[in-house]
């Protein structure tokens, strides 16, 4: 039960940092990609608010929240 409770905290801790290297590459990217020429600056600016405070946390805090926290911040960037 142990070695499952780590697996899904390493789990959920590498899929949010998938992520937010995603969002970052995305946010960062060239200005002729989908995502530029479709998404407003406004709502880019919130995502990077957002990703930010979140890259954050996961620096600060991530290793020693529960999954389902780390999990609940992933879900709120999306």
């Amino acid at each position: 039960m142990a070695e499952a409770a780590v697996r899904r905290h390493s789990e959920a801790l590498n899929q949010l940092e998938g992520y937010l290297y995603r969002l970052r590459d995305l946010l960062e990217g060239a200005n002729d990609t989908p995502f530029m020429e479709f998404s407003k600056p406004e709502e880019r600016e919130t995502l990077q608010q957002k990703s930010a405070e979140t890259l954050e946390w996961f620096n600060e805090e991530a290793e020693n929240a529960e999954a389902s926290e780390i999990w609940k911040r992933r879900d709120e960037l999306e």
